[in-house]
């Protein structure tokens, strides 16, 4: 085995073993864990779709509530949906009920919600 990969491995290991004196993480920590992955997908999803929030605009407008100068309506509603759309996601995982073609519908709707082809943020309804 060459030394880099010697080093690469111990470093590995020393990082390994810092974790580990940390588990089990306190409830807190896994909560604010768990809200900054959440607000990292959001970000991530709506800017491979175009949306041009930074990650700390979309904590803004989908934590605060706060609307930001020289963005479109439709980029506060991509945001504002996506997060309403996990929350969802996650409470369809913790009832463990059937995933339907409704339920995806209803999905579907969250993400769409106050939007049109135009992008106004003009609601529109949806048939399921």
């Amino acid at each position: 085995m060459n030394t880099e990969l010697k080093n690469t491995l111990a470093q590995a290991d020393k990082l390994k073993a810092r974790l580990q004196a940390v588990r089990p993480l306190d409830v807190e920590a896994l909560k604010k864990i768990q809200a900054a992955f959440e607000m990292e997908y959001t970000f991530e999803s709506n800017r491979i779709e175009g949306n041009t929030l930074t990650l700390q605009e979309t904590a803004l407008v989908v934590s605060e509530g706060v609307t930001i100068g020289g963005k479109s309506m439709r980029e506060h509603l991509e945001a504002i949906n996506h997060a309403q759309a996990v929350e969802f996601i996650k409470e369809i995982a913790h009832s463990y009920i059937d995933i339907t073609e409704r339920t995806i519908k209803e999905i579907h709707v969250l993400i769409l919600h106050g939007k049109t082809k135009s992008g106004r943020g003009v609601s529109v309804p949806f048939l399921l």
